[in-house]
């Protein structure tokens, strides 16, 4: 019998523990259009939220954050696609991908570039992608690997990856002419890499 009760107030606290350490986690989070994280002591891509969204969050809710944002959403046919999350004037600034209902990865594209606080719009410069990028070293330094692979006869695309931050840089190159209007630069925010 006091084994019983003594489960039961566990149980009854458990909740209150949890809650207090959901919002603790979500005090620690920097929204990156008020805060430039290329400022934070480290960089964790589970801390930052993009208008309100970040890794982790419902799916409900980051459409909730963005409608407040007076932005728009845009849900695509195939259910594995990015969302995309754009402006009034129909620039896509940002995409998810969610699994179960929960946001598993934001995708920055450039048009995220001015809303980005401080000196961390400057990420979306097309310059970032360079091999010793001084820009990109400075904002986040030296990156964990750095992947080159080709598409086709002359595309190819460039990833700069940042695991234990959870960062990915993606330049799609689609053709060798460097004013292709068709190159992207990406950045992915994905779980970091666990450390082993």
């Amino acid at each position: 019998m006091l084994v019983t009760v003594l489960l039961a107030a566990c149980r009854a606290q458990t909740p209150n523990l949890n809650k207090e350490k959901n919002a603790s986690l979500r005090q620690e989070r920097t929204e990156v259009t008020k805060s430039d994280f290329t400022r934070l002591k480290s960089i964790r891509s589970t801390q930052l939220v993009t208008f309100g969204v970040g890794l982790g969050d419902r799916v409900a809710s980051a459409r909730t954050a963005v409608q407040k944002a007076g932005l728009t959403w845009e849900v695509p046919a195939d259910p594995s696609a990015v969302v995309t999350i754009g402006n009034a004037s129909g620039k896509t600034l940002f995409g998810i991908n969610a699994e179960d209902g929960v946001v598993t990865r934001v995708v920055w594209y450039e048009g995220i570039g001015p809303y980005l606080a401080g000196e961390s719009g400057k990420m979306t410069d097309f310059h970032v992608l360079d091999p010793e990028s001084p820009l990109r070293l400075r904002l986040l330094g030296r990156e964990d690997s750095r992947d080159d692979r080709g598409l086709g006869k002359t595309g190819k695309i460039v990833t700069y990856s940042y695991d234990k931050e959870g960062f990915r840089l993606i330049g799609v190159y689609p053709t060798s002419d460097p004013f292709d209007p068709d190159e992207m630069l990406l950045i992915h925010l994905v779980y970091p890499a666990k450390t082993r």
